[in-house]
Order: structure tokens, then sequence, then C-alpha cells
């Protein structure tokens, strides 16, 4: 079996939802898997030298170069598997899994699991994620093709499984919905840590115990509505001058307005992956507000299970995948709507509360809980 990438650079998200399942796939149920990576030629021996830290054995390939020659690289795929076993191939995204379903239909294949991570030609529509006009024109179909042939295929939500159904007339019952989920050892949180991490981050911050902390951690990438969080934020800030604002991202037009507009209120890091747990451990609520769009209405953003372990309350819009739900179910967070959204009261969270919300998240989103392996087990058992 192998885990198939393409065109992805190593990135937390990459981390999360590819290296480190591969790791619990081999670890806890024995499965004899193999990590397969096309990456880009640039900076090619830096990033499969990346990618070899996670996992020795990776095959780290690089890709013809742009992504209109995706197609080329099916003759590295095919030369490929008659070196290693490739009778069985997860694809992690709509390239990877068209490429993986020319291998099958040509026979050195026996079965394709299309891990769907989101509604790519709504995304492509949406957030013209891919400029090359001739390469986009192919989303839609490629996904099609991906969602009807493979033999199975990963969810991370029931609102993608409907929009499979309504965009490509899925009709299936071959799929398994696993959400976005994290090691266990992203952050381990105790009163001690919480207390040690708030303490250190805030004073080097220059910021109070005291003080309300909103994080956002991500991309500043089109989906993320950006401008639509500046307008939000721009009118509380003003209002209440102990609440804080840390961005854990790259810079952007956004957010440089938004700290030179209210200095010392707002202010943007970029970290590790290994750093950034501690400091999300030292805010009080995870902010994922996004505009209503098909991208964000299927989505099922890492983020959110990072903020829940580190026990952050999520602000989180309406419609976002399936987390706006589980976030009034569990009662962790506020689901941000138009009558609400002039008038939250937000407040330093307590101890008690940052632990309660950390175990529900280890609960439902670690990659070792009961529920999480539940799901791997089934995939497993479908492949086989």
């Amino acid at each position: 079996m192998i885990f198939l990438t393409f065109g992805e650079q190593p990135s937390g998200v990459l981390i999360s939802q590819g290296f480190d399942v591969v790791k619990l796939l081999k670890e806890k149920f024995g499965a004899d898997i193999r990590l397969v990576c096309f990456v880009s030629l640039r900076g090619f021996r830096a990033t499969r030298a990346y990618i070899r830290t996670y996992q020795a054995d990776a095959l780290v390939l690089p890709m013809f170069p742009k992504l209109k020659n995706w197609g080329l690289n099916y003759i590295t795929l095919w030369i490929l598997s008659f070196f290693i076993d490739t009778k069985v191939i997860i694809s992690r995204n709509i390239w990877a899994t068209a490429l993986a379903l020319r291998l099958r239909n040509g026979g050195r294949s026996q079965k394709v699991c299309y891990d769907g991570r989101g509604a790519y030609s709504a995304e492509a529509r949406e957030y013209n994620v891919i400029p090359d006009a001739s390469v986009a024109g192919q989303v839609a179909e490629i996904e099609k093709k991906c969602v009807h042939e493979a033999d199975f295929r990963i969810a991370v939500s029931s609102e993608l499984v409907k929009y499979w159904e309504k965009e490509f007339g899925y009709k299936g019952n071959h799929q398994v919905i696993i959400p976005c989920t994290l090691s266990n050892d992203f952050a381990k949180i105790s009163s001690d840590s919480i207390i040690r991490d708030r303490d250190k981050i805030r004073a080097a911050l220059n910021w109070g115990v005291g003080d309300t902390v909103l994080v956002f951690s991500g991309s500043t990438a089109g989906w993320q509505s950006l401008e639509l969080l500046n307008e939000i934020l721009a009118t509380y800030l003003p209002q209440k001058k102990d609440l804080r604002i840390l961005f854990l991202s790259k810079e952007s037009k956004e957010i440089t307005e938004l700290s030179e507009r209210f200095p010392g209120q707002v202010i943007r890091k970029w970290l590790s992956h290994q750093e950034v747990g501690k400091h999300l451990n030292a805010c009080d609520y995870g902010i994922l507000i996004r505009e209503q769009s098909i991208t964000n209405q299927v989505a099922a953003p890492t983020k959110f299970a990072e903020y829940l372990m580190c026990g952050l309350k999520v602000l989180i819009s309406e419609k976002m995948g399936d987390y706006s739900r589980f976030t009034e179910e569990h009662q962790c967070g506020i689901v941000v709507n138009a009558e609400n959204i002039n008038h939250l009261h937000l407040t330093p969270a307590r101890i008690e509360e940052k632990l309660k919300i950390a175990e529900t998240g280890i609960m439902y989103f670690s990659k070792q809980s009961d529920i999480t392996l539940g799901l791997y087990q089934t995939l497993l058992k479908s492949l086989s």
C-alpha cells in the first residue's frame, strides 16, 4: 500500500493529515504502507530531506515542472509500480487520485482510495487558486472522476459528501468521514502548562494575564476571509482595551493595517510547527470566522482541532463544515452570526474550562482516540 501526495510542500497540515496518518497506520494497525510524495523541483533536495525526518523510508520524487504537465507524472508512477507494492493507493488530492486511477486502470494497482480534503472545483472557482485557466478548466471533470471512480473515499465532513451528491450526482455509500485529526503530542496541556505558557508568552508580548486574548492561526489564503475578520475585530478593539489579537500567520495587508491601527492590541508572529501549541495555550479563544462559500461550507480546518486540544473556545462562523454544529452540541465556543456578532461577551478563560475543552478535543480529534482509531480501522477493512 502507498500513501500518495502530489504537489504539496511540507506544512503543518500535510504533516498532520499525511505523514502522521502513515505513521498511525503503521504503528497502530501494522499496515504495510509507504509514503510517496511528488514535489516541486524547486528546493527538491531540502524538501526530500525534510520529509524524510518524518518518514525515513519515504519516496520523494520530482514533479514535471508546471501543473499543466501533471499527467506526465504518470510515467514516473508507472515505473515506480514495478519496484514497490502499489496494489492499494490512498491518494490525497484530485491530482494524486487521477494518477492513481490511471495506474489502476492500466493493471498496476487494484484499489484506489480518494482522500478528499475539500471541494476542489468550488475552491478553484471561488478563490482562483489555479491561475492557469487551461488547468483550472480541468478541475471539475477530474474531481468528478475521482469521486465516481475511486473504490473508496475519505471525506473530511458530512457536508463534503453532500457536496459530492449535489455537484457530481454521487449516490454511493463507500466512504468514511474522518475529520482533520492531530497526534496526541500536539499539546498535552495541564493546569501547570497552561499557566506557564500563558505567563511566559503574554509577558513577552507585553500583555497581562487578565487580558482576553484571541488568536488567529492559519494561512492568509482567500478562504480565510481576512477582510471580513478585520471588519469584525475593528468594531471590538476600540471598545475593549484589554482585548488582544494574536495572528500566527505570515504577513498580509489586512493584518498589517489592523496592527498599525491598534498598536499593542494586535501582534503578528510566524512560528515553526513545533512552537504553535504553546502560543495557543496562552490564549483564550481561537478564531475560525470565514465567509459563506462552498469551500468553507464543506471544510474541516485543522485549526479547529488545534484550538480545542489547546483548550480554546472557538469563535466560528455558521455553516463551517460539520464544526459549527459540533461547537453548539459540545458547548466549546460561540457560533458567530448576524444576531450576535455585535455583542459578543468575551472574557478570559478559566483553567477548568480550558481543561474540559481540551478533553473534548482529544476525544474527537486525536489520532490515538478510540473514535479515530475506529474510523481508520473501517478504512483499512474497506481496502483489504
